[in-house]
């Protein structure tokens, strides 16, 4: 089981208009559809929604939930090798407890400040 995102520039952002890639985007709770109504503009789901959502609607382990959201897509992508090892360059993203918002960065082993 793999968590992926493939959101828009709007994920993250509170509801309102947006101009996206040359078109107009109305999100309304979370859902960006083109301003005309025509059709979905794009996902404003993120890695950290697909956490939270393991976590509290399909009940799967703080485990596995990390597993989905973390080791396998890394592993998709080759990058298997990397680890939480002293002298390794990190990249973390820490979460609240629900799995919600995002808390801090790491990159490449520094913290990111907002």
């Amino acid at each position: 089981m793999a968590v992926i995102s493939d959101a828009m520039q709007a994920a993250g952002c509170p509801d309102g208009v947006y101009r996206i890639a040359g078109s107009v985007v109305q999100v309304t709770d979370g859902a960006a559809w083109l301003a005309d109504g025509s059709s979905i503009a794009g996902s404003t789901s993120t890695a950290s929604n697909g956490f939270h959502t393991l976590r509290t609607v399909l009940n799967r382990s703080l485990r596995e939930a990390i597993e989905a959201t973390a080791s396998t897509p890394a592993r998709i992508l080759g990058l298997e090798s990397r680890s939480f090892a002293v002298g390794e360059n990190a990249d973390l993203l820490v979460v609240n407890r629900e799995g919600t918002e995002v808390v801090r960065v790491m990159r490449r082993g520094r913290w990111l400040t907002s």
